[in-house]
C-alpha cells in the first residue's frame, strides 16, 4: 500500500525505514522505530525521544510535535496512514520521492 505525505521536518537521509509502532498500543517498545499517531502531545514525550521518524495525521511548523522533532534533528512525516497501519508492520519512506510504502 502506498501514500502520499508532506514532509514537516527532516535532516535524516533521502530513505527511512524499519518497524511502525502505533502511539498507544499497549506494551510496545518505541526504541528505534517509526511512530504513527493520530495527535501527539507534550505527555507523549517520554516515548517519541528514541523513535526513527515519527508520522502525525495534522501537523504543521510550530506545533508541539514539529519543534520536538526539529529540536532532536528527528523526521516528522504528515499523512493520514493510522487507521491503515498496525504495529509490528515494516515501512518504507523515500523523502526525496515522496513515498510511503507498507509493507505487508
Amino acid at each position: 500500500m502506498e501514500f502520499d505525505f508532506e514532509i514537516i521536518n527532516s535532516l535524516n537521509s533521502n530513505e527511512i525505514s524499519g518497524e511502525l509502532v502505533r502511539l498507544g498500543d499497549e506494551n510496545r517498545e518505541y526504541l528505534d522505530k517509526i511512530i504513527v499517531a493520530r495527535d501527539v502531545t507534550p505527555m507523549d514525550s517520554p516515548y517519541l525521544i528514541n523513535a526513527k521518524a515519527i508520522i502525525v495525521k495534522e501537523a504543521g511548523l510550530l506545533n508541539h510535535v514539529s519543534i520536538f522533532c526539529r529540536e532532536l534533528g528527528m523526521t516528522l512525516i504528515k499523512a493520514d496512514v493510522y487507521d491503515y497501519v498496525k504495529s509490528g508492520q515494516q515501512i518504507r519512506i523515500n523523502l526525496e520521492k515522496k513515498t510511503l510504502f507498507l509493507m505487508d
